[in-house]
């Protein structure tokens, strides 16, 4: 009798031993839980806080950029600004125009995380200069979040498209397209033409040279026939839009309280 008392007391005894360590673990797991839960939500905030780092003072490097411009340009007949967004990334670009009929300039700035920086091509590498100075720029386009900007020139007779790749601060120039129409000249029996350059990556220069009837629509790069091997090549469409849009135009006013 007194055996089985004991047996029953010791398995009593281990029941309640078991009882305690199961309640005694059970708030730890739950400390644990809230422990790693902290870690992962500490990691989130951290890798939001590096992303905003990043992108952080783009406006405030914009701001100042846009107040230079227009204590610069204050007696131009007119000074405007836009935000497009060229590249993919999430800061839009900056432009800047001002026109006061005898003098006409473009300029876009990019902020790469850490500046604002002038975008530039080989023919503008100097930080003073405009990308586009003089009337021609009120034609230059941009194909949005490809980073193609289409700057456009020429003369009499002659239309010239050069596409270039952006590349932070960097445009580097990718094709020329020359449209040319010389029925001014009586003595000319060919007078319409058009000619393409690019080098593809790795491979040697393709140049295209054609003559064309007048009734050929040509004047822009993206009618001709080859203007679907330039978007194969680069990976982009040729849905340009206009860098000067007037619906878009923003006074300093209204360009400040974006930047803000």
């Amino acid at each position: 009798m007194k055996k089985k008392l004991l047996l029953i007391t010791m398995a009593m005894m281990l029941g309640l031993c078991s009882c305690g360590e199961a309640a005694s673990k059970e708030p730890e797991t739950k400390e644990e839980a809230v422990s790693d839960k902290e870690t992962v939500t500490e990691t989130e905030s951290i890798s939001r806080e590096e992303t905003a780092g990043e992108t952080a003072g783009w406006k405030e490097a914009y701001n100042e950029i846009v107040t230079k411009w227009d204590k610069e340009h204050k007696n131009d007949q007119s000074v405007g600004y836009e935000l497009i967004n060229m590249d993919e990334d999430d800061i839009p670009e900056l432009v800047l125009i001002c026109d006061d009929d005898a003098w006409y300039a473009l300029d876009i700035y990019t902020f790469t995380g850490e500046k604002a920086s002038h975008l530039q091509t080989d023919e503008n590498s100097d930080e003073s200069s405009y990308l586009s100075p003089g009337c021609q720029g009120k034609a230059d386009a941009y194909i949005e979040n490809a980073g193609i900007y289409l700057k456009t020139g020429g003369m009499m007779g002659t239309s010239i498209t050069s596409g270039y790749k952006m590349e932070g601060e960097k445009l580097t120039k990718i094709f020329e397209y020359i449209y040319s129409d010389a029925s001014w000249d009586e003595e000319n029996t060919d007078p319409y033409s058009y000619s393409l350059e690019y080098t593809p990556e790795g491979k040697e220069t393709v140049s295209v040279n054609k003559s064309i009837s007048e009734d050929d629509e040509f004047y822009d790069v993206a009618s001709i026939p080859e203007a679907k091997d330039l978007e194969t090549e680069y990976g982009f469409s040729f849905a340009s839009k206009k860098i000067i849009d007037q619906n878009q135009v923003l006074t300093f006013d209204e360009i400040s309280e974006k930047l803000k």
